[in-house]
């Protein structure tokens, strides 16, 4: 929002419109009075490690067709996980024969038969 001055039309020079000026100028201090208070640096992220741990994946599949079931069975019933409690309940029970994941009683897990 500069405009040419009267004087040098033919050389370049450019006079700056006030109003304007003072317009952009208090939008710049807002922006950076906001930007002050973002204090990027100092904003720390805490991660919550998974509750149980990290466990191996399952690099020779032996559980794959368990946790296709599950997902086939979640896309089918529109992600109700309630639905395809037995075959979580199975592919769980896979790793953990597997050695693929601690073991631990299901019923803890939450499949337990009171909680179905």
């Amino acid at each position: 929002n500069y405009q040419a001055s009267e004087q040098g039309k033919g050389s370049g020079a450019v006079s700056i419109c006030l109003p304007c000026f003072r317009f952009h100028w208090v939008q710049l201090s807002l922006v950076t009075a906001k930007m002050v208070g973002m204090n990027f640096s100092s904003s720390k992220q805490f991660v919550k490690p998974p509750q149980r741990g990290i466990f191996p994946l399952d690099h020779e599949a032996e559980c794959k067709p368990y946790m296709e079931k599950y997902l086939k069975c979640l896309k089918e019933e529109k992600n109700k996980h309630h639905k395809c409690r037995d075959l979580s309940k199975e592919y769980l029970q896979c790793r953990m024969d597997r050695q693929l994941m601690a073991s631990e009683d299901l019923d803890k897990m939450g499949y337990s038969k009171e909680t179905e």
